[in-house]
């Protein structure tokens, strides 16, 4: 059976919350493959059962869990906004309007009927989608962003024409939305958010007025020689040697596959256990084979300065 999946609360609170939803994105992924994914478990009888998740989800809750590019590419966010022009009042009133006219609507026949509706659809559904998905590739800039919106609007359409869409009407239905948050994901890559998170965390350094807490990015200057540095370079080297980052003149920054340091850094995000195959996809960055990084020699990945800076 492929049946939906509603998943009310899908919020990730502290440590244990946060693992909970990620087992559950770690599904979603797996159920939004056409042909992989399949669960083998084993059964009492000692033989082995295969099940394929063919699902699509539905979450709703406070704060978004996915936060990796693969889930982010996978899951389409939509925001409720309170309409400031409206009182409290005014609100309340047209939310019980809204529950009055869901419970009089979706009784079992009318969810028959509709069930059965989608159902004699699908093919003008999954025509519907490609043509979307076209459309909705070439305006958001990524095929695979196209893909996840051009099919919930083929779905959406559906609601509304029992015909074929035409090119035309798709690109004026596109043009309807609002799609800049998913223009924003494919714009920034997930490497390139790690690079800009790692140079947003903050060491504790001693300077000529006292102990300060600098951004990575400040101390990647001071060891540049920048003027306007807010240290001397060698302190800053022995700061970033700490968290298993070393810099290189003409070179660029070296980052170790394995450090305590960085994966102290690294532990609250989806980074954490597998940090230098994501910086490896950045522009011009190389394998560093064995290098010493203050008292510990270790393998990294070379960030050419162009893109480190």
């Amino acid at each position: 059976d492929a049946r939906p999946v509603i998943f009310d609360e899908a919020e990730a609170e502290g440590q244990r919350g946060d693992s909970r939803m990620a087992n559950v994105l770690a599904l979603i992924r797996q159920a939004s493959s056409e042909t992989g994914g399949s669960i083998i478990k084993g059964s009492a009888g000692g033989e082995a059962r295969s099940y394929l998740i063919r699902s699509c989800f539905a979450m709703s809750s406070v704060n978004i869990s996915a936060y990796q590019a693969a889930d982010r590419n996978r899951i389409t966010i939509l925001e409720m906004c309170i309409n400031p022009e409206r009182s409290q009042e005014e609100r309340k009133k047209e939310f019980k309007d809204i529950c009055k006219k869901t419970a009089v609507l979706l009784t079992s026949q009318f969810t028959a009927a509709f069930r059965a509706r989608a159902i004699n659809m699908i093919s003008t559904i999954r025509e519907n989608a490609r043509i979307l998905a076209a459309e909705a590739g070439v305006l958001i800039g990524s095929q695979r962003l196209g893909d996840q919106v051009g099919t919930l609007l083929a779905g959406a359409y559906s609601l509304l024409s029992d015909e074929p869409i035409d090119t035309e009407h798709a690109r004026a239905l596109l043009h309807e939305q609002d799609i800049s948050q998913q223009k924003a994901i494919g714009a920034t890559p997930d490497e390139e958010q790690l690079l800009d998170y790692l140079k947003q965390s903050a060491l504790p350094i001693l300077t000529a007025t006292g102990r300060q807490d600098l951004t990575i990015a400040s101390l990647l200057r001071a060891v540049q020689g920048y003027p306007d540095a807010q240290c001397a370079p060698e302190p800053a080297a022995a700061a970033l040697a700490l968290v298993g980052l070393k810099a290189i003149p003409g070179s660029g920054l070296v980052i170790a596959n394995t450090h305590k340091g960085l994966a102290g850094l690294l532990k609250d995000t989806h980074w954490r256990r597998d940090w230098a195959r994501v910086f490896k996809r950045l522009p011009g960055s190389l394998l560093s084979g064995v290098v010493r990084i203050g008292d510990v020699s270790c393998r990294g990945v070379v960030v050419p300065w162009v893109v480190a800076e």
